[in-house]
């Protein structure tokens, strides 16, 4: 079954499925999975930060992973917790466990070394104090060879590219929003700003690309590009990135993303 029929047919058994969110990056979900599965990572654990019922299904049911934890969001005032959490579609239901958590205050409350699998998917933009304390937490539950799988908008994107020169501030989703939730993007990467935080976080970089997932590549950009000789590598608009765990953190602060 393609990737994009999987997608659409477990996300039609669930009840965020029918979410307007979630049927806007049904493509992206598709690539998603399809990174996943040439991970070849299976039978583990897997975590999945910023949870979703599809996800946890898929590493549940596709990736058959023994093991299925995600995280939510903690605000100040809400408490440390876990829970348990089920999603069912084709018959099967997943177990998994949920942690609330801020990912960059607070450690995760989770052993050392318990995951083959961290799934950071559209969370990193969001991140606006301090990305290397989550990476670090990332690098910490992850077993010694683990893979880290980030996705994450492209900053420099042959969208961006138009922006800029039609005049144009370029990003994908920083507007404020009016009822002042915390949702928006605060900092949205390119492919250096990603590499570094990675390697400064002890992953090496087996697979970075970008994506075309949520509109087609701009006629614009792709002109202005070939026009002036600047490269066309890296310019759809989400990057994917499969890294795995060598060893501790080797910067806490790397120069380039912190001053």
């Amino acid at each position: 079954m393609k990737s994009t029929d999987r997608v659409d047919a477990v996300l039609s058994q669930l009840d965020q499925g029918r979410e307007p969110y979630y049927q806007q990056h049904r493509s992206r979900y598709a690539a998603t999975l399809e990174a996943l599965l040439r991970m070849r990572c299976r039978g583990g654990a897997a975590l999945e930060i910023g949870y979703t019922d599809l996800f946890l299904f898929l590493l549940g049911a596709d990736l058959e992973m023994r093991a299925v934890y995600g995280t939510e969001f903690r605000a100040d005032n809400e408490a440390v917790e876990s829970r348990r959490h089920t999603v069912t579609a084709d018959g099967t239901t997943i177990d998994a466990t949920i942690v609330r958590v801020n990912i960059e205050d607070e450690p995760l409350p989770l052993p050392d070394a318990m995951f083959d699998l961290v799934m950071c998917s559209e969370v990193l933009e969001h991140m606006d104090v301090d990305p290397m304390y989550a990476l670090a937490e990332f690098n910490r539950v992850l077993k010694p060879g683990g893979h880290l799988f980030v996705s994450t908008p492209n900053s420099t994107s042959y969208a961006m590219v138009a922006k800029v020169i039609e005049g144009y501030r370029p990003h994908f989703y920083m507007q404020y929003h009016r009822d002042r939730n915390r949702y928006r993007h605060n900092f949205e990467h390119d492919c250096h700003s990603l590499l570094t935080l990675t390697q400064a976080a002890g992953f090496e970089t087996e697979e970075l690309d970008t994506y075309d997932v949520f509109e087609p590549p701009h006629p614009v950009g792709i002109e202005y590009c070939r026009r002036f000789g600047f490269s066309h590598r890296f310019r759809g608009d989400c990057l994917f990135y499969i890294g795995r765990k060598v060893g501790g953190v080797v910067d806490r602060h790397p120069a380039g993303v912190y001053v």
